[in-house]
């Protein structure tokens, strides 16, 4: 049977697209699917021990195998010490796992893995995910970061110059690393499977009418902004719903606005949500938020957004080509140009209001989840690519 290895460092072992997606796709396909991720005590995995792990070490889920490698948080950063020894453990277990096919999810050490794996392990092919642009984060850290910036135009390139295939999230990236005379680039997007979430209801009458955000709740997803918008809006009936965390900075700006403009029982936050959970939290909600706030976060897709579109939700967006289209095409949703609060408000007490509207906007959201952006028919792409990656071992 095939072997494929996932690598992660940086991204949870039962993250959405690397596990639920991907892997577990990859195994029903009849591959051999081992997820390699860190374990901070030999007993869970994660580096926020996420997953217990079985007394040998080991787990399996969904037919994916994960193994784990030993991420010491004791261990000095001074002199790149952390990283070195981490980079040894990892590159060992990969080398021992022995996959036909190696995947990775990362800039920073993955990359660093990946070029030092393929050197002493030439015959082994490598895919490269890139889920966002890496590049765009490095631009805005100039010019204090610049080394770092062309240590990771370095990466880049060789990266390129030895993958078999690099899979993309949207047309953006793959344009990108087409121009950039990759082997093979495939569009994947973090679309959302049937098998996952159930068809929700064909109405949602009830009230308050709850708009809602999905994930960790971030400057830069928009938090500010959704702060101005609930203050702008006068309805008691109409709340939001955040599901997911506050990091402490967004939490301490979070309470200290909502008491001051005196609208802290206007939201509900669940906190962190198990990813089988989303459905249930997603059915309460009316309408969902989609703001991306930074350059990386307007060249993709995040999962959120299908989520919404999976759940029937109508989407309010903030303007974003690689979503605009979407909204425009199955008149699902509304994106805005500028990030006004007291117009984003007013569109949400209109949908609010007009019911007959905001059930076609949620029938549409649906349809556009049904007939084009679900993960089964990403499935296929991402199982014929590997297909014929294999195949072309085999000649």
């Amino acid at each position: 049977m095939n072997r494929i290895c996932h690598l992660v460092f940086e991204h949870s072992p039962m993250d959405g697209r690397v596990f639920y997606k991907e892997a577990v796709s990859l195994a029903n396909a009849g591959f051999d699917v081992t997820i390699l991720a860190p374990s901070l005590d030999k007993k869970t995995l994660g580096r926020k021990g996420e997953m217990p792990l079985e007394s040998d070490g080991t787990l399996k889920k969904s037919g994916v195998q994960f193994e784990s490698y030993h991420y010491d948080k004791r261990l000095p950063r001074q002199f790149g010490i952390r990283d070195f020894v981490t980079k040894r453990r990892i590159l060992h277990k990969l080398i021992e796992i022995d996959a036909d096919v190696y995947q990775f999810h990362e800039d920073g050490i993955s990359m660093e893995v990946c070029l030092e794996l393929k050197k002493i392990r030439p015959s082994k092919r490598v895919v490269f995910d890139f889920h966002e642009f890496f590049l765009i984060r490095k631009i805005d850290r100039l010019p204090k970061k610049r080394k770092e910036f062309l240590k990771y135009v370095e990466l880049e390139k060789a990266i390129i110059g030895i993958s078999d295939l690099i899979i993309t999230v949207s047309d953006f990236l793959r344009v990108y690393f087409e121009g950039l005379n990759a082997r093979k680039v495939v569009k994947i997007m973090n679309c959302q499977s049937k098998s996952i979430f159930s068809s929700p209801g064909k109405t949602r009458r009830n009230k308050p009418f709850f708009i809602c955000h999905e994930g960790k709740m971030l400057f830069d997803r928009g938090l500010e902004l959704i702060v101005e918008i609930m203050r702008n809006i006068a309805d008691p009936d109409i709340r939001c719903l955040i599901i997911g965390s506050l990091p402490r900075r967004e939490w301490e700006y979070f309470n200290r606005k909502t008491r001051d403009y005196k609208i802290e029982d206007r939201f509900v936050i669940t906190g962190w949500v198990d990813y089988h959970e989303l459905p249930h939290y997603l059915s309460q909600a009316h309408l969902g938020l989609y703001f991306g706030m930074t350059a990386n976060g307007r060249l993709g897709i995040a999962n959120k957004f299908f989520n919404y579109l999976c759940s029937g939700l109508p989407v309010i967006s903030l303007s974003n080509p690689a979503t605009d289209w979407i909204l425009s095409r199955y008149r699902c949703g509304y994106c805005c140009k500028e990030p006004g609060a007291k117009a984003i408000g007013n569109k949400i007490v209109e949908l609010e209001k007009n019911r007959d509207l905001y059930e076609t906007l949620s029938e549409n959201s649906r349809a556009a989840f049904e007939n084009e952006f679900n993960w089964e028919r990403m499935e296929t792409v991402l199982v014929g690519a590997y297909q014929e990656l294999f195949g072309d071992k085999e000649k």
